[in-house]
């Protein structure tokens, strides 16, 4: 398991070429011994199978402006904190992001990797895109009627771009049934269900949507 970053002691004027090597070997001792310690985080140490490979990645937070730009044709992962609140289902503040070598300034050549859900895929859940993108998707457990709100498996931190609803289970129903989402918001959409067909039954049926925002 690797060792957690620290402050690990090495003094860059050992071997000093006049000094008796008897004198400096406390000082190279403690280097050797910090350069074990310093290769153990995040990797596999030295006399170990597969040495030198990642185990885990500490990540040093950035400052929210952007990182700097860097004039070479490199790709930097770095993380950051975002605007979260820290409770179920967002689980940590501190995001993955990317950003090309060369890009614009700032932000703006910056794509967020990940948003602080943990995916969800039962039939009501939830998932991201790069971009700080949630996906959510829920059929509804029985009929609803038309005028009926319906809520999202989770809240859209910041807005909701775009609802697709229609009824579930139409071949095994007698009628067919139209679902158009009339409004919606961060948490529900409001559904107008019209009854197709020359014997209309009554204007409900089970819900299935899917549902994007950011």
């Amino acid at each position: 398991m690797a060792n957690n970053p620290a402050n690990y002691p090495y003094t860059t004027t050992v071997p000093n070429a006049p000094d008796d090597p008897a004198d400096d070997q406390p000082l190279m001792q403690i280097n050797t011994g910090s350069l074990g310690l310093w290769s153990d985080v995040d990797h596999i140490g030295f006399n170990q199978d597969k040495g030198g490979v990642h185990n885990i990645i500490h990540l040093l937070p950035q400052p929210a402006g952007g990182i700097s730009l860097l004039a070479d044709s490199y790709g930097y992962i770095f993380s950051r904190a975002v605007s979260l609140p820290v409770t179920s289902p967002y689980f940590s503040s501190e995001q993955l992001f990317y950003r090309g070598g060369g890009g614009p300034a700032g932000t703006a050549g910056e794509t967020q990797l990940t948003t602080g859900v943990i995916p969800v895929a039962p039939d009501d859940g939830y998932s991201y895109l790069p971009g700080g993108i949630l996906v959510q998707w829920k059929t509804t457990a029985g009929t609803v009627a038309s005028g009926t709100t319906i809520d999202y498996p989770i809240p859209f931190l910041n807005r909701n771009f775009v609802v697709v609803a229609n009824q579930y289970g139409a071949a095994n129903d007698a009628a067919q049934r139209a679902v158009s989402v009339v409004s919606s918001n961060t948490t529900q959409f409001l559904v107008r269900i019209t009854t197709l067909g020359s014997s209309p039954t009554g204007s409900s049926c089970r819900v299935t949507f899917f549902a994007i925002g950011n």
